[in-house]
């Protein structure tokens, strides 16, 4: 059985327990939320499409007061656009002067509340199912100023209401020196390979001396001394195929797998663009001795889900077929 850091184990804990059932109260949004909502969308976000007019009729809202303060926020539904599946949300606040500040932006079924809090702000999980057997929790915490993504979770349901944890995503807390890690656990990819991920932010989330994004790799069939890899991806009309370079070999380090035995570990250092060619990775070979060729979909899923995080704190070029957020 893989063995998942702490946060992981805290994630699992919360997922658990049930949702703290949170009073609600469907009502018409305000025409100052719709505004701000309207703001906040990004440019080329599907319920732009219809027009500013239309907006009000493409969203659901309903009221529910999370920190119990007695004023109860907004929550906000794209209606129109999911058909009540995995249905893009936000969550506002209303402020003392009358406008709207958007505290959450996600998606998913649903979102469930859960017991933890920060400073009175519940943690959420929202659930997206992917399939009738598979399903994305995604947690979030409050940071002070608004709710951040704390960690995924890709789970596979084994029947009788039970899951199976396919991978785990996460963001660790600040160390001592104010940095942080983002981490994919090693996960099975199918063929006896296991792919992990991480990258160390610095204290104010920049990349700077921290460091790149790391890739390891973990297979009894490595062999020992220096090893290169290559990798190709199937991404739409664009395939992308990695050259040789030094940041694609290194050399083996003996390592227990994470599925238990003996087995090796080789750390790769992707370069900027060939991350953000693994974000589009639908289709994902890795190719070397002792590798098997062809992962499995899920973990092409799973090191797609690293990249999308970390977008966010590592700057990625645009790629075809990849995840380019709009600019504003």
């Amino acid at each position: 059985m893989t063995k998942l850091p702490l946060t992981a184990a805290v994630f699992l804990a919360l997922a658990a327990v049930p949702a703290v059932a949170q009073p609600s109260t469907q009502v018409q949004a305000p025409s100052a939320l719709v505004r701000q909502l309207w703001a906040d969308l990004e440019p080329d976000h599907l319920l732009r499409r219809e027009g500013r007019a239309e907006l009000p009729k493409a969203i659901t809202t309903e009221r529910r007061d999370l920190n119990g303060d007695g004023r109860a926020e907004w929550f906000v539904e794209g209606s129109r656009v999911c058909g009540n599946a995995n249905c893009p949300r936000w969550i506002y606040r209303e402020l003392a002067d009358g406008r709207f500040q958007q505290v959450y932006d996600g998606a998913g079924a649903r979102i469930d509340v859960q017991p933890q809090r920060s400073v009175a702000w519940p943690a959420l999980v929202s659930v997206g199912h992917m399939s009738s057997r598979e399903a994305v929790f995604r947690r979030s915490v409050w940071d002070g100023r608004r709710y951040r993504w704390s960690d995924t979770e890709y789970r596979e349901s084994t029947g009788a209401g039970a899951w199976k944890t396919i991978y785990h995503l996460a963001m660790s807390s600040p160390d001592a020196r104010g940095r942080k890690r983002l981490v994919l656990s090693p996960m099975n990819a199918g063929g006896g390979l296991w792919i992990s991920a991480s990258h160390q932010l610095c204290a104010g989330g920049g990349a700077g001396a921290c460091g790149a994004p790391e890739l390891v790799l973990q297979s009894a069939s490595l062999p020992a001394g220096r090893a290169c890899v290559r990798f190709r991806v199937e991404a739409g009309d664009a395939p992308f195929a990695s050259t040789p370079a030094e940041r694609w070999c290194g050399v083996t380090t003996s390592a227990a797998l994470p599925g238990g035995g003996a087995g090796r570990r080789l750390v790769l250092s992707p370069n900027r663009r060939e991350w953000a060619h693994l974000g589009a990775a639908y289709d994902l070979a890795f190719t070397g001795p002792g590798l098997p060729g062809r992962e499995e979909a899920d973990a092409a899923g799973a090191v797609m889900s690293f990249v999308g995080e970390l977008r966010g704190v590592y700057t990625l070029p645009c790629v075809a077929d990849g995840d380019c957020p709009a600019r504003r």
